[in-house]
């Protein structure tokens, strides 16, 4: 992984922790009101990116 600082502006922001918290909220959010049973825990590993090349 290569380090903070040798990371582009945009990429480094992509991966802000309140930036996560407010997408994965939303993606929850939206997908209970299509399915009241909730979203499935493992379906949140896919909503965030993994790694930036």
């Amino acid at each position: 992984m290569r380090s903070w600082s040798t990371r582009s502006k945009e990429a480094a922001n992509l991966f802000n922790p309140a930036f996560c918290c407010a997408i994965l909220s939303a993606t929850v959010s939206n997908y209970s009101q299509q399915d009241n049973l909730g979203m499935p825990f493992p379906l949140a590993f896919i909503v965030l990116p993994g790694h930036t090349p």
